[in-house]
């Protein structure tokens, strides 16, 4: 995950406390790994390392395969998830997390690992029900999370509330695979709102008594640039994080620098540096970038990723860091300062 470490001095310049500021948090790997990749690794943990009584009390299958989020890869090389979660768990002690605080962690990440092994049917003309063989799982993540009412939760991820002022509420049947979205986001927000938790235990126990001192060492530790075989809406947005800061870089060290070597009239030779500011601009610049594009086309009456890719092709045609995509009509490149990256605009509105 992108974090902003503070480690914090005393007046004689000893390490006193720290602070982690969580800035992003791949949340997207919960619902779906890579190809070829694991999921977190305290999914698996808890499976193989757990005991048989903390594993039958969370409803836990034994081995990592049985679970739709952990299925894709389950046995990597030099990994010993026993180890792992005994050294997690001492970590865990170390900080004073508490035994009900950590039962409390195992059990959220439990009930994610059953709310994804939930399956929808076809029901109605357009809805859709979770599936016969699949109730399990919803009576096993509502037990762990402590909802009474399994049937509401199941209604919950099978129609859309409309609200419109001055009108009853309505619900609207949802789709199989958009029943699938919607347990997918709660999974996602279940675990990213688990973690900010788990953050904020850890600097309460780095730093006693809230105390804080002016001098500090502070580390930047994000996500470096990605192209991946499917490239979506994150992908974008790390990648325009990478371009800022390549560009702050080139700011401080080259454009201010060689300036102030001119106004005092300093003898060097002129250094040539790649200037991004051009890709900066398609992607942030008003009425014409990616990203105010994409504001825009979620104003429009019936916006559609269709309509947001033709706009950003359309009003950025001259343009030699955009072009068509290869694999369909909804894929567009951009030729971002450290490689030609093919994004699928499908979902960016989503």
């Amino acid at each position: 995950f992108g974090k902003f470490i503070e480690i914090f001095l005393d007046d004689h310049y000893v390490i006193s406390s720290c602070e982690i500021k969580n800035y992003l948090l791949e949340k997207v790997r919960v619902v779906k790994p890579n190809d070829s990749e694991r999921n977190f690794h305290v999914f698996y943990q808890l499976c193989v390392a757990s005991g048989d009584t903390l594993r039958k009390k969370l409803c836990l299958q034994k081995d990592p395969a049985s679970y739709e989020y952990l299925k894709s890869c389950t046995v990597v090389p030099g990994i010993d998830d026993v180890k792992d979660f005994n050294d997690m768990e001492a970590a865990f002690k170390d900080l004073q997390f508490s035994s009900e605080e950590c039962e409390g962690i195992y059990t959220c990440v439990a009930s994610i690992l059953a709310l994804g092994n939930i399956e929808f049917k076809p029901s109605g003309n357009s809805g859709s029900a979770v599936s016969s063989t699949s109730q399990k799982y919803l009576i096993d993540a509502c037990k762990l999370l402590h909802v009474d009412n399994f049937k509401g939760v199941e209604k919950a991820f099978t129609t859309k509330l409309l609200k419109i002022r001055g009108q009853a509420d309505t619900y609207t049947a949802l789709s199989p695979a958009q029943s699938a979205a919607s347990r997918d986001a709660l999974c996602k927000f279940l675990y990213g709102d688990l973690f900010n938790w788990i953050v904020m235990k850890i600097n309460q126990s780095m730093s006693p008594m809230g105390k804080r001192n002016k001098k500090f060492i502070g580390i930047l530790d994000i996500f470096g640039f990605e192209i991946f075989k499917d490239n979506s809406f994150e992908q974008l947005c790390i990648n325009f994080t990478n371009e800022m800061l390549q560009q702050q870089f080139n700011t401080n060290t080259f454009k201010i620098e060689q300036l102030l070597y001119k106004e005092e009239c300093i003898q060097w030779n002129k250094i040539d540096f790649v200037d991004n500011q051009p890709i900066i601009d398609l992607i942030m610049k008003k009425r014409v970038g990616i990203l105010p594009l994409l504001d825009e086309e979620l104003k429009v009456p019936n916006g559609s990723d269709k309509g947001f890719v033709n706009k950003i092709l359309k009003s950025n045609s001259k343009s030699v860091y955009l072009a068509n995509g290869r694999k369909s009509s909804l894929h567009f490149f951009v030729k971002h300062y450290a490689g030609k990256v093919e994004y699928d605009g499908n979902c960016f509105l989503d």
